[in-house]
């Protein structure tokens, strides 16, 4: 199935995704996850730097579930609350982030 989403990222470059977003139509903010798509395809076409400008929490979400996977192998349960502690912060970090940004421009 990853191979099948990769695949389609890749046949997708250069065409554009439609952006909607339920949290910032409703709150009329942006959410955490607001650009992971873009972010997804940039790091897919080797734009890594770019990527990690649109919205660094996409490379967060690899280490998430890389590192989840791993745990899960290993039945390191107490490594996984604070996995998802620290996923949590990220987040937060990545809410305040596009917010504060935003609301200066």
């Amino acid at each position: 199935m990853l191979i099948s989403l990769i695949v389609i990222f890749i046949e997708l470059k250069g065409s554009h995704i439609y952006h909607f977003c339920l949290f910032e139509q409703l709150l009329n903010i942006h959410c955490p996850f607001c650009g992971m798509t873009k972010s997804f395809e940039e790091i897919l076409n080797q734009n890594f730097l770019d990527a990690f400008k649109i919205n660094f929490l996409s490379y967060g979400l690899i280490f998430f579930f890389l590192l989840k996977f791993i745990f899960e192998i290993f039945k390191l349960d107490t490594h996984i609350l604070k996995l998802n502690k620290m996923f949590t912060f990220l987040c937060f970090v990545q809410f305040i982030k596009s917010n504060l940004i935003l609301e200066t421009i």
